[in-house]
């Protein structure tokens, strides 16, 4: 998608003495209608990523990052479903967990991808999935010598995931803001959803988090997915943990958090 503002409007027909006619409503009022998310800023830092603790998490390098916001709790199905229902897109299943506050499910990485254009098109904003930096960043926390944002240890009811002490632990997803927030002011990056990134997978994590967000490549299948979710073990939820996901399919443990651009003119 190209970055000029695209208008989206919204048609209701009228029924007129034997005819119809359309009224279009222009995109402001949509925008203003629909559940946005809502943002956190992230200062821009220089900042390490990668673990001394874990092989696969090496070797640890600098990387310089800009400011950006990100969505403060993952993409609930009340903000999706505004999606679907403006767009015409089938409604994503919530496997009998329900919709509301808990985050949506069933979606691919081009689901993703076209909600956060479509939000883009209606606010005249820059949204898109974050780069694997930008979710590591926020996900540790500044706490660099941890593996969870808040420590060693997973604790008792820190997060969702199988052997997190919460009521949801392996079972389904729980509502989003159910846990502490880190010092950002971000919730969940820990289990609940694995969340979907901007970056191909590739086995070498070095080569991987230098890229910048290269899903779009036509020759790339698996789109890294990071943070664990209600089925996962603890394991899965550590800082630099990542796991491929095919680029169309869709399951019921991976969700999404977007990043909104800073901008800088």
């Amino acid at each position: 998608m190209d970055n000029c503002r695209q208008k989206i409007r919204v048609f209701i027909t009228v029924s007129l003495v034997g005819f119809s006619v359309q009224i279009a409503y222009p995109q402001e009022n949509l925008s203003s209608e629909i559940p946005l998310p809502e943002m956190v800023l992230i200062p821009g830092a220089e900042t390490e990523v990668g673990s001394l603790i874990d092989y696969r998490a090496q070797p640890i390098h600098r990387v310089e990052l800009g400011p950006f916001y990100i969505s403060k709790f993952e993409i609930t199905f009340e903000q999706f479903d505004a999606f679907t229902e403006s767009t015409g897109k089938v409604q994503r299943n919530d496997l009998g967990w329900g919709r509301g506050d808990n985050p949506v499910v069933d979606v691919s990485w081009e689901d993703a991808t076209e909600y956060a254009e479509w939000l883009s098109s209606i606010t005249g904003e820059k949204y898109r999935l974050p780069t694997e930096v930008e979710w590591e960043y926020v996900a540790r926390d500044n706490n660099y010598l941890a593996q969870y944002s808040w420590g060693d240890e997973i604790g008792i009811s820190r997060a969702n995931c199988r052997g997190c002490g919460s009521q949801w632990d392996g079972l389904s997803t729980a509502p989003v803001g159910s846990f502490e927030p880190n010092s950002f002011g971000v919730y969940d990056m820990h289990g609940n959803v694995w969340e979907l990134t901007s970056n191909c997978y590739t086995l070498t994590y070095y080569d991987a988090v230098s890229y910048i967000g290269d899903s779009t490549n036509p020759d790339c299948k698996g789109i890294v997915v990071r943070g664990g979710s209600w089925d996962t073990e603890a394991e899965k939820l550590k800082i630099w943990s990542r796991d491929p996901n095919r680029k169309d399919d869709a399951y019921n443990d991976v969700g999404i958090r977007l990043v909104k651009e800073v901008n800088l003119d």
